[in-house]
């Protein structure tokens, strides 16, 4: 089968999966190269340096649908798979292929179409999520679907983590439907609109921490955000990137074994409790407990382990975080 792959650095193991399989993967369609965000210097995504070192054409559009038709056409591709591309695709382009355009969306639809559901099952606290294999449609993630696995999500697994496992699994079941529909024996369910939910883009404030929360969305938030935007708190009107934390409750042994160390057991959400001070570290007040970051990174430096850091900086006791 000739495929042309749309996508981006997030699903990369689709496009190595295809490239290793039985089909030609005639094109590659990736978003256009951008400056990065250290000195300017234009870059290549990751899908791009892979396509181009397996000596497959890379097509980029700032609009696929008013200037990547044509080129689509002329491909003549059996398939167009889509793996977070990161643009609408016209009906004039999914009706292109021989067979069909296929999508690989990482959530249990009709929950969580959209731009971030992974990012949305962690932050809400879920235990599974799933990878589908869709029909595109002109609506946002509403095609019938092939086929819909369920996965496990991991108690500390961060986004990043998530994603690489459900894109590689996506990549299996993707072959496993592209050889029925080639075969007849595909069998397509429509969604139940009626049960749909929706995920929006992602911004950087999303990501600040707000210490009024629960410690279980404080900790939630530093694992959906990671690595991207990056779960943060504001210190000294600069952020601090947290990338890793954990936390206690207040009903714990070792939250009172904090209180007994620093000799106060009443705070108020957003206070530093603990800065310096071993075996802790840095220990923040939260809503039903104690917030605390272990893997951070101060503003213009590097991401270090939180008592590495605090070996040679220190953060105000007693100062509450806004």
């Amino acid at each position: 089968m000739r495929i042309v792959f749309l996508g981006s650095d997030t699903a990369i193991s689709v496009l190595k999966s295809l490239f290793n399989s039985k089909h030609e993967v005639v094109a590659v369609v990736c978003q256009p190269d951008k400056p990065n965000g250290r000195n300017n210097k234009i870059e290549m995504c990751e899908v791009k340096k892979y396509a181009l070192s397996k000596n497959i054409p890379v097509l980029q559009y700032n609009k696929i649908r008013k200037e990547g038709v044509q080129d689509l056409i002329n491909l003549k591709p059996d398939f167009l798979v889509s793996a977070s591309y990161g643009q609408i695709i016209s009906q004039e382009i999914i009706d292109i292929p021989k067979y069909e355009t296929l999508n690989i969306h990482p959530s249990l639809l009709p929950k969580y179409r959209g731009a971030s559901p992974i990012i949305s099952a962690i932050l809400n606290g879920d235990k599974e999520t799933g990878v589908a294999i869709m029909k595109m449609v002109l609506a946002v993630d509403a095609g019938g679907t092939y086929v819909i696995e369920k996965v496990k999500i991991g108690e500390n697994e961060t986004a990043g983590e998530l994603t690489e496992r459900m894109f590689e699994l996506g990549s299996q079941l993707l072959l496993e439907t592209m050889d029925k529909i080639v075969s007849g024996n595909a069998i397509l369910t429509e969604q139940n609109d009626e049960n749909a939910t929706f995920c929006s883009m992602i911004k950087k404030e999303d990501a600040k921490l707000n210490f009024e929360f629960d410690c279980e969305k404080l900790f939630d938030m530093t694992r959906a955000y990671n690595p991207n935007p990056v779960a943060y708190f504001e210190y000294h009107n600069e952020n601090y990137k947290v990338f890793e934390s954990k936390y206690v409750l207040q009903s714990s042994e070792e939250y009172m074994k904090i209180c007994s160390f620093v000799k106060n057991n009443e705070f108020k959400n957003g206070e530093i409790v603990c800065s310096s001070c071993k075996p802790f570290g840095l220990v923040i007040k939260a809503k039903n407990g104690f917030f605390m970051p272990t893997v951070i990174q101060a503003p213009n430096g590097k991401k270090m382990d939180i008592k590495s850091y605090l070996n040679g900086k220190s953060f105000n006791v007693g100062e509450i975080l806004s």
